[in-house]
C-alpha cells in the first residue's frame, strides 16, 4: 500500500491556476462493468483458493491467514492569504482510507481500499467554504482501489480493476496522493518481467484506462477520453534507473483530438555522492484525420551532489508553448502528473509554456524520539518568459512578442518526518512574488500559501 504521501506536500488545488486538477475529478461510468468484473473475479478467486486449499495438507496455513488490513488517516490543515481568490482561507481537510489486501496464493492478489474525504472550514472569508463538514469533489464515500493482480506465468503479470498509475518521477503520469481525492484509473494493465507491485527489477507495462468525467455523463460503453501506454523501465542498480515510455490520449469532445508522446527518463539519485535527472518528450497533438497536427516538447534537469546530511541540487525546466503570432497551438501536454513539488508548491506553473530555473537543499538532522531523521528543505525558484525563434514562439502563456523580464520568484521552506510505526508529518510554507509579467497577466499580489499533513498509515 502506499504510504503516506509526505514527499508532494498539499495545497487545496482545485482553486489553483494551471494544475490540472479537473483530471481527478472524471466520474467513471465503467463503475457497473468493474464491479461486475470484480465479483465475478472474486468468485473464481474464492474458488481457487478453496481448491489450493483442499490439496494443502491439515497442517499448512489457510490462504485467509495472508488477508491484511489497512487502514490511512491524514489531516491537512491549509491557510492562503488574500493574494488570490481564496483570500485567507483556512480549511482543514480529513481523508480515510480503510481496505484490505489478500493473498490466497503466491500468483494472485486481491485488494479493495474505500475513501472519504471531508473539508471543515475554519474561516468565514468570501472565497471559503461553509461552515462545517464538506466533501470535496465526491461528497460520499467511495471505491479507491478495487482490483486483482494475476501473474499466470512467471514473469506475466495482469492487473485488471481499478487501480493507481505512477511511472518514474510522476511527472507525466503520477497517482497524485497529495491531493486528498488521489487518482486512480479504470484500468487494464500487462506486465511483462517483475511483477505489477515491483519498481527494482525490468519491466514493460502495457496499459489501457477509459476515462469519462463527472461533468458529462456519458451512456454506459461510452467514454471521454481513452489513455493508453507502454512504458519500460530498466533499474541498472540500486542507484540508477532508465525508462522509455509511448503515450496515447483519445478524446471524443467536442472533437476527436489525439496527443501521442514519446519519451524517456534518467536517473541517478543516491543519497550521498553525484546526482543527477533527465527527462525529455516530445509530443504530437491534434485531428490524425486533418491537417491540425501540432508538434510540442518537454525537457526537465537536474544536476547536484550529496553530502552525509546535506543535498544540493540545480534544475532547469522547459516546455513549448503557444505560438501567439499565428495562434497555433504548441503547448506541450503533461496529461496526468503529480505536479507538486516539481514547478514549486503553489503550483502556479505546469510542464507545458513554462521556462524555470531552481535551486534546491535538503539537510537532515537526527531526533532522539525516531530512527528517520527530520528533513529541512529549502528551494528558490525564479520563472521568466523566452523568446524562440525570432519573437515567434513564447514560452511561459500567451504573452505579447518581446516581453522579457522577470516573471516571478517563489521561496519554498518544508519540514517533513516519517515516525516509527507509520507515523509522519510535513509542515510548510510557499511565497510567490510576481514580477512585472506576472502582473500585467493577471497573476495578482504576493500570495503566502502555510500547509501541513499528519497522518499515520496501517498495514
Amino acid at each position: 500500500m502506499r504510504d503516506v504521501a509526505l514527499y508532494d506536500a498539499p495545497r487545496s488545488a482545485p482553486r489553483f491556476r494551471s494544475l490540472k486538477i479537473k483530471e481527478t475529478m472524471y466520474r467513471r461510468d465503467s463503475l457497473r462493468w468493474l464491479v461486475s468484473v470484480m465479483i465475478a473475479f472474486a468468485a473464481l478467486a474464492t474458488s481457487f483458493a478453496t481448491a489450493v486449499y483442499a490439496q494443502q495438507e491439515p497442517e499448512q496455513a489457510s490462504p485467509w491467514d495472508t488477508l491484511s488490513p489497512y487502514l490511512e488517516l491524514r489531516l491537512r490543515p491549509l491557510w492562503l492569504s488574500d493574494g488570490n481568490d481564496l483570500g485567507g482561507d483556512l480549511t482543514l481537510n480529513l481523508r480515510t482510507r480503510a481496505g484490505l489486501r489478500w493473498e490466497p496464493d503466491e500468483r494472485l492478489v486481491i485488494t479493495a481500499v474505500f475513501q472519504d474525504m471531508r473539508a471543515f472550514a475554519l474561516s468565514d472569508s468570501p472565497g471559503s467554504l461553509p461552515p462545517g463538514p464538506h466533501a470535496p469533489q465526491t461528497g460520499k464515500t467511495d471505491l479507491y482501489l478495487g482490483n486483482l493482480e494475476w501473474a499466470p506465468l512467471d514473469g506475466l503479470t495482469l492487473l485488471m480493476g481499478r487501480q493507481e498509475l505512477a511511472y518514474d518521477d510522476q511527472r507525466l503520469v503520477g497517482a497524485l496522493d497529495w491531493f486528498d481525492q488521489g487518482r486512480q484509473f479504470d484500468a487494464l494493465r500487462l506486465r511483462l518481467g517483475a511483477r505489477a507491485h515491483n519498481y527494482d527489477a525490468f519491466s514493460l507495462d502495457i496499459f489501457w484506462a477509459p476515462i469519462t468525467f463527472a461533468d458529462e455523463p456519458a451512456e454506459f460503453g461510452e467514454y471521454d477520453r481513452q489513455f493508453a501506454g507502454v512504458h519500460a523501465t530498466i533499474p541498472t542498480n540500486d542507484e540508477m534507473r532508465l525508462s522509455a515510455y509511448a503515450y496515447h490520449l483519445a478524446a471524443r469532445s467536442p472533437q476527436p483530438v489525439h496527443t501521442f508522446t514519446l519519451g524517456t527518463y534518467h536517473a541517478r539519485l543516491p543519497h550521498k555522492g553525484f546526482r543527477y535527472q533527465a527527462v525529455a518528450a516530445v509530443q504530437v497533438n491534434g485531428d490524425v484525420l486533418g491537417e491540425e497536427m501540432a508538434f510540442a516538447w518537454a525537457v526537465h534537469g537536474t544536476l547536484g551532489f550529496g553530502f552525509q546530511a546535506l543535498r544540493l541540487m540545480a534544475e532547469v525546466n522547459a516546455a513549448s508553448g503557444d505560438t501567439v503570432t499565428t495562434g497555433a497551438s504548441r503547448a506541450f501536454n503533461n496529461l496526468f502528473p503529480t505536479n507538486h513539488n516539481k514547478y514549486g508548491y503553489i503550483d502556479r506553473q505546469n510542464w507545458s509554456n513554462t521556462f524555470n530555473v531552481a535551486l534546491r537543499g535538503w539537510y537532515d538532522t537526527p531526533v532522539s524520539w525516531a530512527e528517520q531523521p527530520v528533513t529541512v528543505e529549502l528551494s528558490v525558484w525564479a520563472f521568466w518568459p523566452q523568446i524562440y525563434s525570432g519573437g515567434s514562439d513564447v514560452f511561459l502563456g500567451q504573452m505579447e512578442p518581446g516581453s522579457s523580464g522577470l516573471k516571478a520568484l517563489e521561496f519554498d521552506l518544508r519540514v517533513t518526518h516519517r515516525c516509527d510505526l507509520g507515523l509522519g508529518f510535513t509542515f510548510g510554507t510557499s511565497v510567490w512574488v510576481p514580477g512585472a509579467v506576472a502582473t500585467r497577466n493577471g497573476f495578482g499580489d504576493t500570495d503566502v500559501f502555510l500547509y501541513g499533513l499528519v497522518g499515520i498509515t496501517l498495514s
